[in-house]
């Protein structure tokens, strides 16, 4: 199992983010025309662990989630939703079917309101979101 495999696994099993953004999470960025609310996911750094005896296999990245909607407060709602199923996960397993990623450690670093512009052919603006986790795992093998 991938991170990003894991981090889609705890946003799908919390209720709220199923409720809101549903399957609409994509990474890097969304289809054109992808219907809102939805969230993309990228991941913006790593730093791979090193002890005296060469890599641990301990990564830390750090992942970043924009949330879009038409309205600010469903905006809100699915960023307490994602902080909700993110922050603060404590050395867990993430698991799905036979394959399973152990977490140290999921915290959210930073979050942001950004600007939309609205979409010239349909005069609609969005509001966005970001939010920023810094991210702690044991690589498999």
């Amino acid at each position: 199992m991938t991170i990003q495999q894991a981090i889609l696994r705890l946003l799908a099993n919390n209720e709220a983010w199923a409720g809101l953004i549903g399957t609409r999470t994509y990474p890097v960025q969304a289809p054109q025309g992808a219907p809102r609310p939805y969230a993309t996911y990228r991941q913006i750094s790593v730093e791979k662990n090193h002890h005296m005896g060469g890599d641990s296999g301990l990564d830390m990245p750090g992942f970043q989630l924009s949330i879009v909607a038409d309205t600010y407060a469903t905006a809100q709602a699915a960023a307490r939703a994602a902080e909700t199923a993110l922050n603060d996960f404590d050395s867990g397993t993430v698991e799905a079917g036979a394959e399973a990623l152990h977490i140290q450690r999921i915290h959210l670093a930073d979050e942001s309101d950004l600007p939309q512009q609205p979409v010239a052919a349909q005069g609609l603006a969005a509001y966005e979101i970001e939010q920023d986790y810094d991210i702690s795992y044991q690589r498999e093998g």
